[in-house]
């Protein structure tokens, strides 16, 4: 931890030299589990952070944590940081399938993190629920929308679970140990828990997204939108918001003896192509209540989509797939349970 902390350190002072505005308005701590990190860590980072970039308009801090690295100490500890975001990882409040999924808190522990958090002055705090659970059904993600409703967080993030190729589920799939879903009753249980959700004060504001009013999570909306970012770290990627992404490459080991012994970064880079921003500003924007803005893209890429994807447009309104208002298009609510398949048809 001590080496990676340093690292990090090093990689925010070579990458704040070709900044042009050094200017954070958002920090996110994720893509692992960053709450297990000892107080004194944390403060490096954030000395780093402060020392090199300009905090002065930070409106959001957010810390990815479990629910069993949530302590008193260390939630003043945050605090004190300036964090004043959480998002806790409960993922579900059904004990069988939290000991199946190898969590290591049970029900109640996720419950008593997430009050723990908000009587420390947590205001705004975000909580992971997990759905599309093999052998389960309906009744079970209905227990977990009351039961996260109850907590009364700010934001929920609700995914639902993939059997991926590779990994330990995707493993356990292909040797018959557990079944994925059927389509049919992995739809009723999105547009259930959509449903659910915006009955309970949640509205969606991106497909796995929810929030009471006011309360999208910012950071994550700068990606949606196409906006510059740093990314530090192993695996981290950034973009300039114009035309060219960089990817720190994943090996840990690599990551620290590039930084520590060579002071110098291993990364990949690219340049954006037209074709390349508009294709992605399909893929994320569409996903979100804001939609994909044809005149915008136009504006930035110099593709008119009405014309280069007409037809596929008109096929995904006359099968109700996509709604267009005036120069906006957006996914319907059964578009957005094939959001990734429109999208791909939709890329230039």
């Amino acid at each position: 931890m001590e080496a990676m902390a340093e690292a990090m350190c090093r990689e925010m002072e070579i990458r704040s030299f070709n900044l042009t505005n050094n200017k954070l308005n958002t920090i996110y701590f994720g893509g692992g589990t960053p709450s297990v990190l000892p107080v004194r860590l944390l403060e490096k980072l954030f000395h780093s952070i402060r020392s090199l970039f300009d905090t002065g308009d930070l409106e959001e801090c957010t810390l990815e944590a479990n629910p069993d690295d949530i302590s008193d100490e260390k939630l003043k500890a945050w605090k004190v940081l300036g964090i004043n975001r959480l998002s806790i990882g409960l993922q579900t409040f059904d004990d069988q399938t939290l000991l199946w999924m190898n969590r290591i808190h049970n029900s109640d522990e996720g419950k008593a993190s997430v009050k723990r958090a908000q009587d420390a002055g947590f205001e705004n705090i975000s909580l992971d629920l997990m759905y599309h659970f093999p052998e389960t059904g309906l009744q079970h993600l209905e227990k977990d929308t009351e039961e996260i409703s109850r907590l009364n967080p700010t934001h929920i993030s609700a995914y639902g679970l993939t059997l991926e190729p590779g990994t330990t589920f995707g493993q356990w799939e292909k040797k018959g140990k557990i079944k994925a879903l059927p389509d049919d009753l992995a739809a009723d249980e999105f547009q259930f828990l959509v449903q659910k959700l915006e009955e309970k004060g949640y509205p969606q504001y991106e497909i796995s997204n929810f929030c009471r009013p006011g309360f999208e999570a910012k950071h994550n909306s700068a990606y949606w939108f196409q906006k510059p970012y740093l990314g530090i770290g192993p695996g981290a990627h950034g973009f300039d918001g114009e035309n060219h992404r960089y990817e720190n490459l994943p090996s840990n080991a690599r990551y620290l003896g590039k930084l520590l012994k060579e002071n110098t970064l291993w990364q990949k880079e690219e340049t954006l192509s037209a074709e390349d921003k508009i294709n992605e500003a399909i893929l994320t924007r569409l996903r979100t209540k804001w939609g994909f803005h044809l005149k915008e893209w136009q504006r930035k890429t110099g593709l008119h989509l009405e014309i280069i994807k007409s037809s596929e447009i008109e096929k995904f309104e006359a099968q109700g797939l996509l709604i267009r208002k005036q120069d906006t298009l957006f996914l319907s609510p059964s578009g957005k349970l094939l959001a990734d398949r429109i999208a791909a048809e939709l890329m230039v």
